[in-house]
């Protein structure tokens, strides 16, 4: 089953930066930069093919250390957009801290869309519609 699910991931991952709509990369000229002890660094992602629906997710968590602690892959069909997309990815790495027993953490994602709302004090709904 898991290599199966990474094949599903890698599959999204190579498709067209077209299908990709909405999508945004990180810059590869900025480095990865570790946390200040004693917070954990989760770096979450996620590939999305418009045409057919399908994700894959990806989400590390390292230490000050640069020590990896946990990762996880996941892929996903239905998904309507490229905000939930990102989105599920975010969930998803939430509940492997939790799982873990991580409670000072700071997340990196590439989506401003989903870092804003993540971080608003203001309630969207927008998404339901």
């Amino acid at each position: 089953m898991a290599q199966a699910d990474h094949a599903i991931y890698k599959e999204v991952l190579t498709k067209d930066s077209d299908r990709t709509a909405g999508s945004q990369t990180n810059d590869p000229s900025q480095p990865w930069k570790p946390p200040t002890w004693p917070i954990y660094k989760v770096n979450f992602d996620a590939a999305f093919d418009q045409a057919s629906g399908r994700m894959g997710i990806g989400v590390v968590i390292r230490d000050s250390e640069r020590e990896l602690l946990g990762c996880l892959i996941a892929p996903k069909e239905h998904v309507p957009s490229v905000f939930q997309a990102k989105s599920y990815a975010l969930h998803k790495a939430m509940e492997l801290c939790i799982e873990l027993e991580l409670s000072q953490v700071c997340f990196e994602g590439d989506s401003k869309v989903v870092i804003d709302a993540v971080n608003s004090k203001e309630e969207d709904s927008s998404w339901s519609r």
